[in-house]
């Protein structure tokens, strides 16, 4: 199967990423790991003396999961009182639903003392901490943390690096009928003076693409499609389209519905558009318009300074800095893109009827 110049590039990122978590969290283990083995150095002299609980609770905590919906979880706590050199101790702990079941009000725990007498732990909170003593243990406790930054670093380089390029025609994206959009999950085709507008979901972009690719029928891939949603333009009955050089998007009105037909890059769109516009209805009237380079790079600039407001009014935070990396990443490159080549209008549409 043929990839895009921006699936090899997607590749390359999600090898970055993954190898940039990987070297993270292999160090953040290390350093965990003397960390933890640090507050473990007590134990090695140390005995065990019998503590007595005096109660037993549990709480109801909520959280949210990833997905940000609410969830509960139940905590178990210990109270017991141990007696070391002579005093007596009070102390709390959060233990297992396990450990929690099998004890009682009066019941006799097992306590790690310190030689020293400093330090003191209920003994299965010690064996279990010494059970995860190891660096698979380490990586899944650093790699909650870890994961997310290196996702966000992928997102990140994904918004930068994994774009199509706007002038290249992709071998195996398009032929003189029918283009292949992956970054949207469109598939764009004429026949019998129509133009046919299939979507789909992401998830099915690999059969789609191969299928396309093996030079299937229309119908054939369609059927591939779980829910495809297919919308079908007469070409003859089209009012309008309007197509902006630096856009990859087609505007295409019949009589009242408009429709937009996103395309894979500027260049397929432009082949597309040379195919489309030769089926037109003749009594369309072409216009170009061309935006001088201040109204091209207006929307962006109040753009610019709408984020440039709301960074002031925050400050110095996280939502700022994000704001800041969303207007290099995203806004600037539009900026510069239309300061250089202001956008070139072109339209087809029904002449206006004079009164």
């Amino acid at each position: 199967m043929k990839r895009s110049p921006g699936q090899k590039r997607k590749l390359i990122v999600q090898g970055i990423s993954l190898f940039v978590f990987l070297i993270i969290t292999y160090f953040a283990s290390q350093y965990y790991g003397k960390i933890h083995n640090d507050s473990l150095a007590w134990t090695k002299n140390s005995y065990s003396v019998l503590g007595t609980v005096i109660g037993l609770n549990s709480e109801e905590e909520e959280y949210r999961n990833r997905k940000g919906r609410k969830r509960t979880e139940t905590l178990y706590y210990l109270q017991y009182r141990v007696e070391i050199d002579g005093e007596s101790y009070e102390e709390f702990s959060e233990i297992t639903h396990s450990l929690y079941n099998s004890l009682a009000v009066e019941d006799s725990v097992d306590v790690i003392v310190s030689q020293s007498g400093d330090y003191f732990d209920l003994k299965a909170n010690v064996d279990e901490a010494k059970a995860s003593n190891n660096l698979l243990g380490y990586a899944v406790k650093v790699g909650i943390f870890t994961a997310p930054a290196c996702l966000f670093l992928y997102y990140i380089l994904s918004i930068i690096f994994v774009r199509e390029a706007a002038n290249a025609l992709p071998e195996g994206f398009y032929n003189n009928n029918s283009w292949l959009d992956i970054d949207d999950f469109y598939l764009i085709w004429l026949a019998d003076n129509q133009l046919i507008s299939v979507k789909f979901d992401k998830n099915e972009v690999s059969k789609v693409q191969n299928a396309y690719q093996k030079q299937s029928t229309l119908d054939e891939i369609i059927s591939l499609i779980k829910k495809p949603k297919v919308i079908t333009i007469p070409l003859d009955e089209i009012t309008e389209v309007t197509s902006k050089h630096n856009s990859d998007v087609l505007s295409i009105s019949v009589g009242d519905a408009d429709h937009s037909i996103e395309f894979l890059n500027q260049a397929v769109k432009h082949h597309a558009l040379d195919q489309i516009k030769t089926l037109l209805p003749q009594h369309l009237i072409h216009t170009t318009n061309k935006k001088s380079r201040f109204m091209a790079v207006l929307p962006w600039l109040v753009v610019a300074g709408i984020c440039a407001g709301i960074m002031f009014f925050l400050g110095k935070s996280i939502l700022s800095t994000l704001l800041a990396l969303f207007v290099i990443v995203k806004v600037l490159p539009k900026l510069i893109a239309r300061l250089i080549s202001p956008t070139v209008v072109q339209t087809w549409q029904v002449p206006e009827v004079s009164s």
